[in-house]
């Protein structure tokens, strides 16, 4: 929209009556009527308030609309042609015509766009009937791209002089594509637009701001609308129509007071006249207010502006003065918004802030911003080429030249927002999981950050939109709320990288200025200080530390780190930390184990592996992979565990998920820092399975099986239940070493000892039990009784049966299985029918003999207890 050409037309143009003037924006959605657009109207719609072809198949199509300007005047009109044009895709806009078929016999003079040869150029010719002939041959390639987005003006003076200008990039920078005098027709009844094409550019017409009537005269001169500081030494000047360049460069024009004085450079914008650019030799004070005066600019008419004022102040922008606010990732399917990707910013602070030639990287692709101010406490949303027309009536929508908004990945991407000097502005790297509503990740819903001044909340401070439609670009979001942090960063874990560095970890973004001093850090036995530090971008999570000395095989070093290390937003480490790291080794088979998994998780829950180190070795999680058997009973693909590095001392667990807040959140754990999130993991099924880890090399370090049956037999369902390990002496592939994790403890115990852990029973007798008492109740205490059987003669075999106190039989334990040196067997308590075992006193009858004929014999009680 044109504001100043409306305001224009209204204000100052002497009306005639001897001219029916068209002016229409279709802002109101409508073209039948205000003015009456006739001809192919089915083939027509109105876009994005722009009068759009919107037709099928080959063929050409027209709309006219009364108009008698014909002498002393002036026509406008805005258009954009989506494809580069063609003899058998081109336009028309007829400023002049005799008839309302602009496919028949016609008297008048028509623009035409593009068509001819290859040249694809803006051409004026005069219509005799059915002959045309050509007045004024523009610029070549004029309309050569791919989109081609023009600003036309023609003007008739009195003498019958025609004059065409443009600006070809849809700005008001006019240039004109030549002059001819022509005074054939004088008179005129239609406007009107006409376009040819095929099928595939059947909807790439684009009209928007025409006016037809008497030539406007400009008598206002420039109004000096804003001065907004690029840097502390450059202001970049708005006017509200172009000027001229002699003028606008002139230094003698502009005064800027508190010491600043005239500028050393003015440029004028070649592609918008309507901006100018200052340079100063002193420098803006960050925060002080300041005027410019400006006088003797000029524009087209030579109407002079004089005592221009305008006050601004210089900003010094830091980190997160500008930060991501809303993101559509994935657009489809839509809740009522345009099917679009888009960006927004929000500007924290009281200061306007120029966003020019600030670069925004998604991914791997970085675009450039254009020349745009983003208000104080106010959004920009930034939208590809293709998405702009579909936004062009919010107020703060910017068009940035590039694909990378069109290529949002839905399930996860780094953002990072710089301004011109490089210095990182604002970064995030969003994941599903900031949708925090598995309803909505599907597409149609952006994600919309709750507090803008906790910034580097990630997770816990993004949400899906609430708004009905889908998202609120531009506007304040629906699940604004007071959020802040008030937490400490805590440092969560150290790997070795080299045989002098290692990396260290932290559970939020930090000040990466604060992660520098090396007095932060110190490592005992002898290592020190690290004499380099780098922190990771661009999330500031990592320090990477390097020392003067090498770490020693075997020994177990613990770096301190002092409190002098903040988060993004000025949180303090509030005391300092001990970690422990040392050089870790390569798992051998069973020194890592498979301790406790969860096949069937919540609803919104996630699949959990707890892995437990049963050696005394440290073992880094990045030289382990998880995999599940294929039907060949081979692993399909290996997942790394940990890809930047875990160290897993002896006799310590550790828990994998694809979503470890999701876990902290459904089960408790007295060692949250032990769940981890990890990209992938194997598609575990429901109700049976296999799991498998491995080194890298491909050694299998443990495996395991299993299904439904392994579960407590009275649970009413295994939904949200683990299953844990008894024992993690005993072999994986043992299925009574297995149990539904207990009630008592939510089902689940991620990252700690199992509800059900067993010692290994021991005993003098051959034959023994732990405990003597059991109550198999899935209470977490005692719920499984451990059978002990020891033989020192190889190749013995034994059976074991269960009987009640009054001798009937239970259970069938075991029968005429081979025994080891040592063999444990665990009884749940549930007998031979699926029945729970009564409460009370039972005998065990234990028969081995061996290959020699040995035969021994044993009967056993103990007891099935609970509460009465």
């Amino acid at each position: 929209m044109n504001y100043r050409l409306l305001f224009l037309l209204f204000v100052l143009w002497i009306p005639s009556g001897t001219f029916a003037q068209i002016t229409d924006d279709f802002s109101d959605g409508d073209f039948t009527q205000n003015p009456s657009w006739t001809g192919d109207d089915t083939q027509f719609n109105i876009t994005s308030q722009q009068l759009k072809l919107n037709s099928t198949g080959t063929d050409t199509s027209y709309l006219v609309t009364a108009s008698t300007a014909a002498q002393t005047a002036e026509w406008q009109i805005w258009f954009k042609l989506s494809f580069n044009p063609s003899s058998g895709n081109f336009g028309k806009i007829y400023l002049i015509s005799d008839q309302a078929n602009l496919n028949a016999s016609l008297n008048g003079y028509f623009i035409q766009l593009g068509g001819i040869g290859t040249l694809d150029d803006i051409r004026l010719f005069r219509q005799d009937g059915l002959t045309q002939v050509q007045l004024i041959d523009g610029p070549d390639s004029t309309l050569q791209n791919s989109t081609n987005e023009v600003r036309l003006k023609v003007i008739r003076d009195v003498s019958g002089l025609w004059t065409i200008l443009a600006d070809t990039l849809g700005g008001q920078n006019l240039v004109s594509q030549g002059s001819v005098t022509d005074n054939t027709y004088i008179s005129s009844t239609y406007f009107g637009v006409w376009c040819k094409y095929t099928s595939s550019n059947a909807t790439k017409f684009y009209f928007d701001d025409i006016y037809a009537g008497p030539q406007i005269i400009d008598n206002l001169p420039p109004t000096l609308l804003a001065a907004v500081p690029s840097s502390n030494n450059q202001l970049e000047l708005q006017f509200d129509e172009a000027v001229t360049s002699a003028s606008a460069q002139t230094l003698a024009n502009y005064l800027v007071n508190n010491g600043i004085g005239q500028p050393q450079t003015a440029q004028l914008n070649v592609l918008d006249p309507t901006k100018v650019s200052l340079s100063f030799s002193t420098s803006f004070t960050s925060g002080t207010a300041y005027q410019i005066q400006v006088n003797g600019i000029q524009d087209a008419t030579g109407n002079t502006l004089t005592n221009g004022q305008a006050s601004f102040s210089f900003y010094q922008v830091k980190p997160l003065d500008v930060v991501f606010n809303e993101i559509m990732p994935d657009p489809s399917p839509t809740q009522g918004l345009p099917e679009e990707e888009y960006i927004e910013l929000f500007n924290k602070t009281a200061y306007p802030i120029s966003l020019k030639n600030w670069t925004i990287t998604a991914g791997s692709s970085t675009d450039i911003l254009p020349d745009v101010i983003i208000q104080p406490d106010s959004f920009v949303v930034l939208l590809s080429t293709s998405a702009f027309p579909y936004y062009i009536d919010l107020p703060n929508a910017v068009e940035v030249t590039g694909l990378s908004y069109q290529a949002l990945t839905n399930d996860g991407q780094t953002l990072t927002l710089r301004d011109t000097a490089g210095q990182i502005i604002h970064s995030i790297s969003y994941t599903l999981d900031w949708f925090n509503d598995p309803d909505k990740d599907e597409g149609g819903w952006s994600m919309e950050q709750m507090d803008p001044f906790n910034p580097c909340g990630g997770f816990a401070n993004w949400r899906a939109s609430g708004d009905p439609s889908g998202g609120t670009p531009g506007f304040r979001n629906s699940v604004y709320d007071n959020n802040p942090d008030n937490f400490s960063p805590e440092p969560i874990k150290v790997v070795i990288t080299g045989t002098n560095t290692i990396n260290v970890f932290f559970d939020e973004p930090l000040d990466s200025s604060s992660t520098l001093n090396p007095l932060s850090y110190l490592v005992d036995n002898g290592i020190g200080n690290p004499i380099s530090i780098s922190a990771s971008f661009p999330s500031f999570q990592k320090v990477s530390l390097s020392f003067d000395q090498n770490f020693q095989n075997g020994v177990i070093y613990t770096i301190t780190i002092h409190d002098f290390i903040r988060d993004c937003i000025g949180n303090q480490l509030d005391a300092s930390y001990d970690l422990k790291f040392a050089i870790p080794q390569m798992p051998q088979a069973n020194d890592l184990v498979i301790n406790e998994i969860l096949s069937y998780p919540k609803d919104g829950g996630f699949d959990y592996v707890e892995l437990y180190n049963r050696s005394n070795k440290v073992i880094d999680l990045k030289d382990v992979y998880i995999a599940r058997y294929g039907d060949d009973g081979l692993p399909e693909t290996w997942y790394q565990v940990e890809a930047d590095g875990y160290l897993l001392f002896g006799s310590s667990y550790v828990v994998i998920s694809e979503n470890a807040i999701a876990v902290k959140n459904q089960y408790f754990s007295n060692n949250p820092d032990a769940i981890l999130s990890v990209e992938d993991l194997p598609s575990f099924n429901i109700d049976s399975g296999t799991c498998v880890i491995g080194d890298s090399l491909g050694n299998i370090v443990d495996a395991m099986y299993y299904d439904e049956g392994m579960h407590f037999p009275l649970l009413q369902s295994t939904k949200g239940v683990s299953l844990e390990r008894l024992n993690p002496e005993r072999a994986s592939g043992e299925r009574d070493n297995w149990h539904s994790a207990a009630e008592t403890v939510g089902y689940g115990t991620p990252a700690y000892q199992n509800s059900q852990y067993n010692e290994t029973a021991t005993g003098n007798d051959w034959v023994s039990f732990d405990p003597p008492i059991f109550s198999p109740d899935n209470d977490g205490y005692q719920d499984v009784l451990n059978i002990l059987l020891a033989s020192e003669t190889p190749g013995t075999v034994a059976t074991l049966h269960i009987y009640d106190a009054k001798g009937r039989f239970v259970k069938n334990l075991l029968e005429n299985e081979l025994l080891g040196s040592r063999n444990t067997f665990t009884w749940d308590g549930i007998t031979d029918r699926g029945d729970k075992a009564r409460l009370g006193i039972y005998i065990l009858l234990c028969e081995t003999f061996d290959t020699a004929g040995n035969k021994k014999k044993a009967k056993k009680t103990f007891v099935v207890g609970g509460q009465f």
